[in-house]
């Protein structure tokens, strides 16, 4: 006996089923309600996909003449499945997988010309592993860590080209370790020491011709002991020593740049 219209029949009705999930609407055609998407004058959540144009007037925003914007994916009323935004030319901006109206897993952003513009890692909406900017020059202006959601690790910030412009590093989102900061040219700036969040440790701060312009010793965030600056022709301008943070006005000495001295404030 030959069943074939009966395999054709089940064959049709999978395909009937599967697709009821990839349903691609304008998105002129829907509204949001209590912060589910909805079908206009539906009242079942919508599943499916949403195409939105880039707008030549206001009251254009169905793809019928314009250029791709966006592409969103929904389940029961929130983005859930892959989500694609685009630049005016066409080239895809940004690329992101949503899980129940939670980014996760990898998203990845791209400048105009095609190159990557960011690389990021969400976890059900929350920041996890490394996040990366990268110019027009595809090279790296940003690289941070995160860790449930906050700072967790070293944290890098480069110029345009590809110098170091701070380096720094978190513990569970605070400040722990080793801070420093350059000038462009990789000339440093400013070097620090912190501890849980605290500035813990040796300071020094640096004109950007290389000269000495500070130095001191911090304890649990106050300056503590000798404490010294300098012109950027290399005259000490000022010395004391302090206890937490105020200076002992006996040890306190201030100089004009030709190395005379200078009355001290005030008090």
């Amino acid at each position: 006996m030959i069943r074939y219209p009966f395999i054709a029949v089940i064959i049709l009705t999978v395909f009937l089923v599967s697709s009821c999930g990839t349903k691609e609407i304008s998105s002129d055609k829907v509204v949001e309600r209590m912060q589910l998407l909805y079908e206009i004058n539906s009242q079942t959540p919508f599943t499916g996909t949403v195409l939105e144009a880039f707008k030549n007037g206001p009251d254009e925003s169905n793809l019928e003449n314009g250029q791709l914007r966006k592409k969103l994916s929904y389940k029961d009323g929130v983005l859930h499945g892959p989500s694609e935004y685009y630049h005016s030319n066409g080239q895809l901006m940004i690329k992101t997988e949503y899980i129940d109206g939670e980014p996760d897993g990898e998203e990845i952003g791209y400048h105009s010309n095609g190159l990557p513009s960011f690389k990021r890692f969400w976890n059900l909406g929350v920041k996890e592993g490394n996040w990366e900017l990268i110019n027009l020059n595809n090279m790296f202006t940003s690289s941070k860590n995160y860790k449930n959601g906050v700072l967790h690790g070293e944290s890098l910030e480069m110029y345009d080209d590809g110098n170091p412009k701070s380096m720094s590093h978190h513990k569970d989102g605070q400040l722990d370790g080793h801070q420093i900061e350059y000038y462009p040219g990789f000339q440093e700036k400013n070097s620090s020491v912190y501890r849980n969040g605290v500035q813990h440790g040796p300071y020094e701060s640096y004109y950007e011709n290389g000269q000495l312009k500070a130095k001191a010793e911090y304890i649990d965030g106050y300056a503590e002991g000798l404490v010294e600056s300098y012109y950027e022709s290399g005259q000490i301008m000022e010395s004391a020593y302090l206890t937490d943070g105020l200076p002992d006005r006996a040890s306190w000495k201030r100089y004009n740049e030709d190395g005379s001295a200078r009355p001290l404030p005030l008090e």
